[in-house]
């Protein structure tokens, strides 16, 4: 709703700019040489003066287009920026989680004692990883309402519905066992694809990646 009304507001604009540009000259010359145009009306004076006119305003008209339209693709990348810095630090720490995680799963125990607590383990940080993965997909929600420049969100938009599905996937998973090479290396997995995805936010825009096979 708020990007159809800012669309709308830029052509309010853009048409009354173009009116100002078109009309605006024609109103200064009545004013200036209303007592000539009295005296005698000759067209091609009146076109002559208006061209001269049109010349002097033309440029600071398209000046302030110019400007306005710089000014507000700055803001757009701005804003793209920041949702891209911000959901990068999310994704940073939901890696974190996810590492720990794997961590856990590969960690010897000589007990049934630390056997429960490596079970247990694993399943906070899987569980915290998944929490984690829902707040990105509202943070990217919002995001998307508050930027225009869809080409900076089209790489949030392709990390949440290639990565954090999987994610979520995660909570379904009742084997923790060290035994089931299926999680570590669906963890493995996705260790690799977020620590790749903030390297190419660091330097720009990320890439999307292929999917690999979901975990058994």
């Amino acid at each position: 709703m708020g990007r159809r009304r800012r669309k709308m507001n830029a052509w309010s604009l853009g048409l009354g700019l173009l009116a100002l540009l078109l009309l605006g000259p024609v109103v200064v010359l009545f004013i200036l040489c209303w007592k000539e145009i009295q005296a005698h009306w000759d067209l091609r004076l009146f076109l002559s003066e208006y061209l001269k006119t049109l010349g002097y305003v033309l440029p600071v008209v398209v000046g302030f287009v110019l400007l306005n339209l710089f000014w507000e693709r700055q803001v757009e990348v701005e804003r793209a920026r920041g949702a891209t810095r911000i959901f990068a630090q999310y994704v940073g720490q939901m890696g974190d989680l996810l590492r720990k995680a794997r961590d856990w799963l590969e960690r010897r125990t000589t007990s049934e004692r630390e056997a429960e607590q490596r079970v247990e383990q694993v399943r906070r940080f899987l569980d915290q990883a998944v929490w984690m993965s829902q707040g990105l997909q509202m943070l990217h929600a919002m995001a998307m309402a508050a930027v225009k420049d869809h080409q900076a969100m089209d790489s949030l938009t392709g990390f949440c519905f290639r990565i954090l599905p999987r994610v979520n996937a995660l909570r379904d998973v009742t084997d923790l066992r060290p035994g089931n090479y299926d999680l570590r290396q669906e963890l493995e997995f996705l260790a690799k694809e977020i620590e790749e995805w903030l390297k190419g936010a660091e330097h720009g825009l990320p890439k999307s990646r292929a999917v690999g096979r979901s975990p058994g």
